[in-house]
């Protein structure tokens, strides 16, 4: 009898439990999304619809998120059917046209298609929280060492010094200072053969080589070096004669002052790749001439000068 009584007592709790729930579920049942349909009566009509987008959504909690739809269906042909679908929310529309071979599909995928805009229509305030943005800083390469010793190796070409142009090697060392460098290099060039302008069977094969002394100012930003340099110089030049004559070898040594323009690559603060351009002025032009037959060669006024290579930092 107690056992019965107890029961008895929580009937009026079970009621309201069951009254609550069938209340909230009624709250929170999804409103209506489809605002207008058309279709052939042999075809699902917007009641169908709306039902379909439900079960497609069921267990979302999403509700409508205040989206509606609108669709035509009507047939495109014997074997096809189409749907023109509109969606609306605040502050957008959009328009879908969607085919298949019965009403029912088209039916279908337009339910699916309207659920899905459901559910991103209710989660869009969640894209529009702030978040916070990572970004990745690409730092440059440091520049190389403002200060310290360098070494470069590369390939120099001259016109002027010798009958023809002719590439040669060079190297040099330095020392680097902000906004400034100074180097001592040495060039040896590739022997060129010149004749005399009457007799093109004699002349002779002349070597040519150089000792520079460079100072240059540089105007330096994180990938690039560029400025003017002074240039001082020491060269070798030796000739031996050929053809029907008594041959010989005569050498002279002279001095040169100019100028050039360098750019150097900071690549990394160990290598950088340069090229220089500049104008050499011989302060001595050796004429090498054939007794008797005239001057074979003589140094032009102003020598075309300049390389390319690698330097290296040895901080």
């Amino acid at each position: 009898m107690v056992m019965i009584g107890m029961h008895r007592r929580a009937y009026p709790a079970i009621l309201r439990s069951l009254v609550l729930t069938f209340s909230a579920a009624r709250a929170d049942a999804p409103p209506t999304v489809i605002e207008g349909w058309e279709a052939p009566p042999e075809c699902p009509g917007g009641a169908a619809i709306e039902r379909q987008v439900h079960e497609i959504l069921v267990g979302s909690q999403l509700g409508a998120a205040g989206l509606s739809a609108q669709g035509v269906v009507t047939r495109a042909s014997a074997d096809r059917w189409r749907v023109d679908l509109t969606l609306r929310s605040a502050g957008w529309e959009a328009r879908r046209t969607l085919g298949g071979p019965t009403c029912e599909a088209v039916s279908q995928a337009a339910a699916l298609v309207i659920a899905l805009s459901v559910n991103l229509e209710a989660r869009a305030p969640l894209a529009e929280k702030p978040t916070v943005a990572v970004r990745e800083t690409h730092q440059p390469p440091a520049p190389p060492s403002v200060s310290g010793p360098t070494a470069s190796l590369g390939m120099a070409f001259d016109f002027g010094a010798l009958p023809r142009g002719t590439l040669g090697l060079e190297g040099a060392f330095g020392w680097q200072v902000p906004h400034a460098r100074f180097e001592l290099a040495a060039s040896y060039f590739v022997p060129r053969r010149g004749a005399l302008s009457a007799r093109s069977d004699v002349g002779a094969t002349f070597h040519f080589a150089s000792g520079n002394l460079r100072a240059c100012y540089e105007l330096t930003t994180a990938f690039l070096a560029l400025g003017p340099c002074l240039d001082a110089g020491l060269t070798w030049t030796s000739a031996t004669g050929f053809g029907p004559i008594a041959t010989d070898r005569v050498s002279s040594i002279g001095l040169t002052a100019g100028g050039d323009v360098e750019a150097r690559w900071l690549i990394s603060r160990r290598l950088a790749p340069y090229v220089r351009l500049g104008g050499l002025l011989p302060l001595a032009r050796p004429e090498f001439a054939v007794r008797g037959l005239g001057t074979g060669y003589r140094t032009t006024p102003v020598v075309l000068r300049g390389g390319g290579g690698i330097e290296m930092h040895v901080d």
